[in-house]
C-alpha cells in the first residue's frame, strides 16, 4: 500500500495510520475513511466515520453494503481491486464538495438509522405490528 501511495505522489493526501486509541483525533484530521476489506461484518469504524461525517469509501463484502447507500451516503467498490480504489479516491481528491455532500448524507443516515433510541423505537414499533397482527387474527 505504501508502495503504490510513493508511486501515486499521494503523500500529502493519504495518511495510512496504525493501530491507535485516538480514534476521535485520527477521525477528525481525515476528510475520507478507506477501508479496502476482503471480509467484514458491520465495521464499526465505518458507523464512527458516518456519524462524525466522513465520507466513506469501502469494498462492498459482507454487512457493508446494508450500511452505505452507494452514491449518496459513501462509495462502495469491489474487493480486491485497487484500481478502482485508487481512480475513486483521485476524483475525490479532487472535488471537496462531494466529499463533504457525502459525508452530511452519511452523519444523516446514520443518525437516523443507528442511533441506538431510533433503532430501539424501529424494533419496538415492529414488536407492535407483529403482535397486533397475531392477536387481531384470533
Amino acid at each position: 500500500m505504501k508502495k503504490m501511495i510513493d508511486d501515486n505522489n499521494l503523500n500529502d493526501a493519504i495518511k495510512l495510520a496504525n493501530h491507535s486509541n485516538d480514534v476521535p483525533t485520527i477521525m477528525k484530521e481525515a476528510d475520507i475513511l478507506v477501508l479496502p476489506s476482503l471480509s467484514e461484518a458491520r465495521p464499526r469504524n465505518i458507523l464512527e466515520a458516518m456519524f462524525l461525517g466522513k465520507c466513506v469509501i469501502a469494498s462492498s463484502v459482507g454487512g457493508i453494503p446494508d450500511m452505505i447507500r452507494d452514491g449518496d451516503t459513501g462509495l462502495l467498490v469491489q474487493p480486491n481491486d485497487p484500481l478502482m480504489l485508487s481512480t475513486i479516491f483521485q476524483k475525490l481528491q479532487n472535488n471537496k464538495a462531494t466529499v463533504q455532500m457525502i459525508g452530511v448524507a452519511a452523519s444523516e443516515f446514520a443518525k437516523k438509522t443507528f442511533f441506538p433510541n431510533i433503532r430501539y423505537r424501529s424494533i419496538l414499533k415492529y414488536i407492535e405490528t407483529k403482535a397486533r397482527s397475531i392477536f387481531n387474527t384470533f
